[in-house]
Formats: C-alpha cells, structure tokens, sequence
C-alpha cells in the first residue's frame, strides 16, 4: 500500500495533476464549464484543493483577464 501511495504522488508531482479529481476529469472531458468549476473551488473553500481547481479554471485564457479586472 506505501509503495502505491508513493507512485501517486509521485505521478502527481510530474504530471501537475490530481488523480482521482471528479471536478477536474469533468472539466477537461466538457461535461461542466469553467462556471461550474469555479463554483465546485468555492464549495470547497480555501483548502488545497479548492486552490488547484481554481488554478486549473485560470488556466482558461478568456477567464484570467475576467478575473483579473475584478480583483482590481
């Protein structure tokens, strides 16, 4: 079980990804929109994971200046 544990994370650390991410296997296949996103990183609050879907939803280029204007 350590040596599994072990190659997840170590899949995550290179790839940049999650394994097991409902919301961002989702996103990426088009059943939700950068909306729904954004929206399932707020019901999850300011944790980690909340963090990385809302970095993924930046990744999105027309969302970044939205955002970006709104914070300022």
């Amino acid at each position: 079980m350590s040596q599994a544990c072990e190659f997840i994370k170590t899949l995550e650390m290179r790839q940049g990804t999650l394994i097991g991410s409902p919301e961002e296997t989702a996103y990426q296949m088009g059943y939700i929109g950068v909306d729904q996103l954004i929206k399932c990183a707020a019901e999850v609050g300011k944790s980690d994971y909340g963090r990385y879907l809302q970095n993924l939803a930046l990744e999105e280029p027309q969302l970044a200046g939205i955002i970006s204007r709104k914070a300022k």
